[in-house]
């Protein structure tokens, strides 16, 4: 949510090789509401205001996700806790 998570500099060697080795990563990034811009030798996709909205659903759903795969690393009573808590939100 913060802004400087919004922006993402793809000439940044770690950005480059994890995220922009995918084929399709810039304009998939656009397609979800980032903007392209170079400044200098140096690009970035950054994500306003106005679009961070509408992918706040997502952000979430990814959470929910993120948190269940962890709790089945500690058992299959903190997975069923943790998914009564995503279904009742």
């Amino acid at each position: 949510m913060e802004q400087k998570f919004r922006k993402i500099k793809a000439t940044n060697p770690t950005i480059k090789e994890k995220l922009f080795s995918l084929a399709g990563m810039g304009e998939f990034l656009q397609k979800l509401g980032f903007t392209h811009s170079v400044e200098g030798s140096d690009e970035f996709y950054v994500l306003d205001d106005s679009k961070l909205g509408i992918l706040l659903p997502f952000i979430q759903h990814l959470r929910d996700r993120i948190a269940l795969i962890e709790a089945k690393q500690d058992g299959p009573d903190e997975y069923q806790r943790v998914k009564n808590v995503i279904e009742n939100q």
